[in-house]
């Protein structure tokens, strides 16, 4: 059925016992109406869908003329059909303002006699659209028809489902933005950006879609295993109301968590072999056999330890990424090892879910990673904001120990009562921590911590009582950051 066959908003108009008509949005006379819906709630644009026109007595109609015009906006960035108003005494006065964005829009604003029910302009709708109805149907069979037997973690979902409909789609990550499963439809970074970033904010209902603000792309949220977002760009013929979409939305969500799942298994499989080979628990044919299975076989190798507060999204970006890497995850950290030709790609991939970053050198073997992660440590202990990559062969010279054991010797004699193990000691290491790394700005170290600058002043006073050292010295000062670096350095190494 062309677009042309359908029932269009000027159909109606032309009809005298449907009682309707125009007030704004003359320019919109020949969108289609696919169905008529009935919706009082107040963001009806959250459960309509495209060229679907809705039918109010005007509870939902805001009565402030600038939240008319915003109500106006939201159901024409939704793509509805338009909307008709009964003339009914819960109707508020339309603004001026509301009709002019109307015109603007080109989005057509009707009034239904108070002697015409909804239910006549729906029904008409209806048997209107019955010719539609089954060319769904037929659609609904084919799309069935050619999933048939599709392994779950295929790839060649999305190309069958765009066989049927016609369409351009792609499945992104919501948190990381990478493609989950990719389809024809290439959509530009600030896009997929944006759409993720308010899919991430909004609480929307089950079905309910995004519109970017700066194409044709529509998205839909994936009750899949990690959040993701089905992203839609139709072809010549709309035929994708939202009964079709619920359809497409369920036939993608089985591919999405098969890959998810498979993406998911293959990290915890690497990390397994990632943790048998620092603890020296499993053997070197076993290793190597196992490398030669995750593609890190005959490469080049390098470790990178980063600061992380999302070492799962890290991951889930790397494995969507098609990267081949060994992961180990632990609180507030992430250590990678991955083939050096793979090193810019892999930081880029995490860039967004990690804060600060250490790269060891350049290793030949799985058997010499325990020292690569050390390395790695190492040269994150490091980074800092102003250099948040840091390669452990850039900082060779640095004056912090590289040896665990010297380094918990030097900590000790400097910091003392400092490394007790109980809630005072470890909230004053933290000051003297955030103190440092805040080039002693009492306004930005109380402000990290969330504390008074009185309360900043005493625990720096218990600081010089408990270590002997004045905050005043160059050299005491010098002496704390190098000590205090070497806590992050051993405990980084023995996590």
């Amino acid at each position: 059925m062309s677009e042309q066959q359908l029932l269009t908003v000027s159909d109606l108009l032309g009809m005298p016992t449907l009682g309707q008509r125009l007030l704004a949005g003359s320019q919109g006379l020949d969108r289609p109406v696919l169905w008529a819906h009935s919706c009082e709630l107040p963001d009806p644009w959250r459960w309509l869908g495209p060229n679907e026109l809705l039918m109010t007595v005007g509870l939902c109609v805001p009565e402030d003329a600038e939240a008319q015009v915003e109500f106006i906006r939201r159901l024409a960035d939704a793509s509805l059909a338009g909307v008709t108003i009964g003339d009914d005494d819960p109707a508020p006065a339309l603004s001026h303002e509301m009709l002019t964005e109307a015109d603007r829009l080109g989005f057509p604003l009707l009034r239904t006699s108070l002697a015409v029910p909804f239910v006549s302009l729906g029904r008409t709708v209806a048997l209107a659209g019955s010719a539609r109805q089954l060319q769904q149907l037929q659609l609904l069979n084919r799309l069935y028809r050619v999933l048939a037997g599709l392994e779950t973690t295929s790839t060649e979902a999305l190309e069958r489902i765009e066989s049927v409909f016609g369409a351009r789609l792609a499945v992104v990550d919501v948190v990381h933005h990478g493609a989950v499963l990719e389809g024809s439809l290439k959509v530009a970074t600030e896009v997929v950006v944006d759409l993720c970033a308010r899919a991430a904010e909004a609480k929307l209902p089950v079905g309910a879609s995004l519109t970017a603000l700066s194409s044709s792309v529509k998205a839909w949220p994936l009750p899949t295993q990690r959040p993701t977002l089905l992203m839609l760009e139709e072809g010549p013929v709309d035929l994708l109301d939202s009964f079709l979409v619920g359809h497409l939305r369920q036939a993608v969500i089985v591919p999405v968590n098969g890959v998810l799942a498979d993406a998911a298994a293959r990290a915890a499989r690497a990390e397994q072999l990632f943790s048998a080979v620092l603890v020296g628990d499993v053997a070197v044919e076993a290793v190597q056999d196992e490398a030669v299975h995750l593609g890190l076989e005959g490469s080049k190798l390098v470790s990178f330890a980063a600061t992380t507060t999302h070492a799962d999204d890290a991951v889930a970006a790397l494995g969507a990424k098609g990267l081949r890497f060994l992961p180990r995850r632990a609180q507030g950290r992430l250590v990678c090892c991955v083939r050096e030709v793979d090193l810019d790609a892999a930081l880029a991939t995490v860039g967004s879910t990690v804060d600060r970053v250490g790269v060891s050198s350049a290793f030949g073997s799985l058997q010499q990673l325990r020292q690569a992660q050390r390395d790695a440590l190492w040269a994150l202990g490091n980074a800092s904001g102003g250099t948040p990559i840091v390669s452990y062969a850039d900082v060779r010279g640095s004056i912090v120990p590289r040896d665990v054991g010297a380094a918990t010797e030097l900590s000790n004699a400097v910091l003392g009562a400092l490394l007790d193990d109980n809630d005072r000691s470890s909230r004053l290491l933290e000051t003297l921590s955030a103190y440092l790394d805040n080039n002693r700005s009492w306004k930005e170290t109380a402000e990290a911590l969330g504390i008074h600058r009185q309360t900043l002043a005493h625990r720096l006073g218990r600081i010089e009582e408990l270590t002997g050292r004045n905050m005043k010295s160059s050299a005491d000062i010098a002496a704390l950051w190098v000590a205090v670096r070497a806590v992050r350095h051993a405990r980084d190494v023995e996590a």
